[in-house]
């Protein structure tokens, strides 16, 4: 397995666990707030405000459009900061090259030599 399959793989498991967990917590959250609404009393009053207010949705859609939109602008960004200094390191080696000495040919291996075992 290939460091590509290998990172896949672990974040389906993660992606798996987190969606584990979240359905306890909804299934928490919903119980929870049964036994609070059994608790409260039939009349209690209306916020009036209360129809001005964003759908709960619709307050998640848009917190997440921006989180979105933040993650598409760090990742441009990302990209071309590596990218310029790719290009900033390339232009030195590019310009240092015809100063620096030619690559000499390595040395032949030589062969370790052998020890001989101590007798017993």
């Amino acid at each position: 397995m290939d460091i590509n399959e290998t990172l896949t793989s672990v974040q389906d498991q993660v992606i798996e666990t987190t969606k584990a967990v979240e359905e306890q917590v909804v299934e928490y959250v919903r119980t929870v707030a049964n036994a609070i609404d059994e608790r409260l009393p039939e009349d209690r009053p209306a916020l009036s405000f209360a129809e001005s207010l964003p759908a709960p949705a619709e307050v998640v859609d848009r917190g997440f459009e921006l989180v979105e939109a933040i993650l598409e602008n760090q990742s441009a960004f990302a990209k071309t900061l590596v990218k310029t200094q790719h290009d900033f390191a390339k232009s030195i080696v590019d310009a240092l090259s015809p100063l620096l000495p030619a690559a000499a040919k390595p040395a032949p291996k030589v062969a370790k030599p052998k020890v001989a075992k101590a007798a017993a």
